[in-house]
């Protein structure tokens, strides 16, 4: 799953509280067995009872559900980075045995984000039984395009996604990126000119007052285990 829980004011997930036990959702019995939150996304161990389903004897009456829902990138808009994407898709798609069933994959707008995740799945995983579905996927989602907002809808509207992601896969830094790095009070004491902090994941402190660049301690925000910013680089001396 790829959605936020909370968008604006709405809920768009409901969860499951494991204190609650068993909970109905028409014809199954669900319960949560485990939450495990990391920095950009949440592994749920789910218990199921399908409720109108005789029972064999060379089959459980419960199925384990592992759910991996990633949690960084918003209703309308981007992740700022796309290597926790990548391990999120690498690391679901792992989990799933060979022989076991499909990988089921959703967001709250059905087009955008599901293709994100098929798309970055491992060629290794990308069987002719598996692009046949994931194509019958897509296609579903192409009827549904005139009930979605910010859909691929036109040619144009592919050319214009196509040109955005040229520029920003040739993204050159520019000098406001570095602003408060290149500044003279700080110049001296970058230990390396070639390893500079950008403004969107430099680290400020409260800035003392007459001394200039007191607020900015030229290290950068790195992307932790349990939490996005855990671990600080200092990139000065």
């Amino acid at each position: 799953m790829i959605t936020n829980q909370w968008n604006a004011d709405e809920e768009n997930v409901i969860c499951v509280d494991p204190k609650e036990g068993w909970k109905l959702a028409e014809l199954f019995q669900v319960k949560l067995v485990n939450e495990d939150v990391r920095a950009t996304y949440i592994i749920r161990t789910f218990s199921m009872k399908h409720l109108k389903l005789k029972k064999k004897k060379s089959q459980s009456a419960e199925r384990v559900v592992l759910q991996f829902h990633y949690t960084n990138c918003s209703d309308h808009g981007t992740p700022e980075h796309p290597l926790p994407i990548l391990s999120f898709v690498r690391q679901s798609a792992a989990v799933n045995p060979i022989g076991a069933g499909p990988i089921i994959v959703h967001s709250s707008a059905r087009v955008g984000r599901t293709g994100t995740y098929i798309s970055g799945l491992p060629a290794s995983l990308l069987s002719d039984k598996t692009i046949g579905s994931n194509l019958a996927a897509c296609t579903l989602d192409t009827t549904t395009t005139t009930m979605t907002m910010n859909s691929i809808g036109s040619q144009e509207d592919l050319w214009l996604l196509l040109d955005q992601f040229h520029l920003v896969t040739n993204l050159l830094v520019q000098d406001f990126h570095l602003s408060s790095a290149v500044k003279n009070c700080s110049v001296h004491i970058n230990r390396n000119a070639a390893l500079l902090s950008v403004e969107s994941a430099s680290v400020y402190l409260t800035p003392q007052r007459g001394v200039e660049g007191s607020e900015n301690i030229y290290a950068t925000w790195l992307q932790g285990y349990p939490k996005l910013r855990v671990y600080r680089y200092s990139a000065s001396a």
